[in-house]
């Protein structure tokens, strides 16, 4: 198989985590990329939409629990917003 080199710019903390799991599993960067791809064009990748699609839903609930629940910010109610705005 003809091979071509690729040149790409990733975020410095990526490159470490990728060299380091290269590393442990005795892989060049080259063959854990390959593989990676190979995953997605195998059809793998309805796999990893699916779960991204899944652990996007699960944050928007999460998220909107939060916001129905408030916060509490601190300090003492000492009258209730119509009493403030009575005029």
């Amino acid at each position: 198989m003809e091979k071509s080199v690729l040149n790409i710019n990733m975020n410095k903390a990526l490159v470490d985590y990728i060299k380091e799991f290269a590393k442990k599993n005795d892989k060049s960067i080259s063959d854990v990329f390959s593989q990676l791809v190979l995953n997605l064009k195998n059809d793998t990748k309805s796999e990893i939409i699916g779960k991204r699609e899944e652990f996007l839903e699960k944050s928007k609930t999460r998220a909107l629990e939060l916001l129905n629940e408030g916060f509490h910010m601190g300090g003492k109610i000492m009258c209730s917003r119509n009493e403030l705005h009575e005029r």
